[in-house]
C-alpha cells in the first residue's frame, strides 16, 4: 500500500492494517477461549472483580503483547501506528459483531472500553458477551 503523510510523518498503512488484523483475532480468540473455558452464563453472573480478572485482563495481556511487538518493529512514530492499528481493530470488531447480530451493537461497557482505548497499548473490546 502507498504511505501516506499525516502531520509531517509517513504511515506504514500495510503494516497498520496487518498488526490491526492480527490484534483483532488475537483479542477474539482469547476471549472466545475464555467464554468457552468459564462459560457464557457464568460470565453474566460473576461480580464486576471476577469479570475483569477472568475476562478484561488475559485479553488486554494479549493486546499488550501484540502491540508491544508492534512497537518493537516499527522504527518511527510508533504511538501513531499504535493508536491508528487499535482504532481500526476496535471498528473491525464493532462492525463485525453488528453485522453479525443485524443491527448496530454497542456494548454495555463502552463507556470503560472507550476509556481503556484513549490510553496506548491497552485497546480491547469485551464483545462476547453483554
Amino acid at each position: 500500500m502507498r504511505a501516506v503523510m499525516w502531520q509531517g510523518s509517513t504511515l506504514n498503512w500495510s503494516s497498520i492494517i496487518k498488526f490491526s488484523v492480527f490484534h483483532f483475532v488475537a483479542i477474539t480468540l482469547v476471549s472466545t477461549l475464555t467464554t468457552l473455558l468459564i462459560g457464557a452464563d457464568n460470565l453474566v453472573k460473576q461480580s464486576s472483580i471476577d469479570s475483569l480478572f477472568y475476562f478484561q485482563a488475559p485479553s488486554a495481556l494479549v493486546g499488550l503483547v501484540v502491540l508491544s511487538f508492534y512497537a518493537r518493529v516499527q522504527k518511527s512514530q510508533a504511538l501513531l501506528h499504535l493508536t491508528v492499528a487499535v482504532v481500526i481493530s476496535d471498528i473491525l470488531g464493532f462492525v463485525i459483531l453488528s453485522a453479525l447480530m443485524g443491527k448496530l451493537y454497542f456494548a454495555p461497557t463502552w463507556a470503560i472500553d472507550l476509556f481503556i482505548t484513549a490510553f496506548p497499548n491497552s485497546g480491547n473490546k469485551c464483545t462476547t458477551h453483554g
